[in-house]
């Protein structure tokens, strides 16, 4: 079932991006659907019961306003910005290879970039062998701007995510606070991993409806994350999970509200 929503996950971020990628010369982006009239097995990025899916979080960050675009050509990486904003953007592209084998960022480089208002601007262009990359099933490319309103962030794949050599890793999870809110409960964590970690995720063990502020992200070794989650109408307690594709053990974490 997680790689089934890998391959829906992926598809739709390839499309959205192409489509924002060509700001001007495609009119944009709509997909079916977006949440299920029934119980199934099926293309909707929300079930029945009001859960996202893998693929909702990935549409959700290829639709953002502002949205940093690695793509490949051969051996170079082109890097686009996307502003749909009515003013122009500044900022910061980070970019960190890492070698995923061994769970570490082996370089970094960094630029300084503007994107003028409602635009799609290619800003960066790397070849693959100046970033160090001589296995690419061994390395994943990770893209973060820090602009003047926020922050995107983007992963590059340079194989087929089957044949990529993710080494195991180990996750940390904090509750930082629990309230209520109404029916519903908001929970804030921190989730941190010890190695590169891919397609981090949070959720409850228990069958509530579970709704995060980001999920299936990754995280750079000893990065830490803040998620908040609203869990709706929950017990007296609930178990938050955290796990990644590559975390073989779940941690979980007893909150009582």
């Amino acid at each position: 079932m997680f790689l089934t929503q890998l391959v829906q996950a992926e598809a739709l971020k390839t499309a959205i991006e192409h489509c924002r990628r060509r700001k001007f010369l495609c009119g944009g982006a709509l997909y079916w659907s977006f949440n299920a009239p029934w119980p199934n097995a099926c293309w909707e990025t929300v079930d029945y019961y009001g859960r996202p899916k893998m693929g909702y979080y990935f549409a959700k960050r290829a639709f953002a306003p502002v949205l940093v675009s690695p793509l490949r050509r051969g051996d170079e990486i082109e890097v686009w910005v996307v502003n749909d904003e009515l003013r122009m953007v500044r900022g910061v592209l980070k970019v960190s290879v890492v070698d995923v084998e061994r769970g570490e960022v082996i370089g970094e480089r960094e630029a300084s970039i503007s994107v003028e208002p409602n635009s799609s601007s290619l800003v960066a262009r790397y070849k693959l062998r100046d970033l160090g990359v001589e296995d690419p099933e061994a390395v994943v490319l990770c893209f973060r701007l820090e602009h003047d309103g926020g922050e995107s962030r983007n992963v590059l794949l340079l194989a087929r995510h089957r044949d990529v050599r993710f080494s195991t890793t180990s996750l940390e999870l904090e509750v930082v606070e629990a309230r209520r809110e109404g029916d519903d409960a908001i929970i804030e964590v921190e989730v941190g991993s010890e190695r590169y970690a891919r397609l981090a995720f949070i959720d409850v063990a228990e069958d509530y409806v579970a709704v995060a502020s980001d999920n299936f992200f990754d995280l750079l070794p000893g990065e830490r994350r803040r998620i908040t989650l609203r869990v709706k109408k929950p017990g007296k307690t609930v178990t938050v999970i955290a796990a990644a594709y590559n975390a073989p053990t779940p941690v979980r974490r007893v909150v009582e509200l």
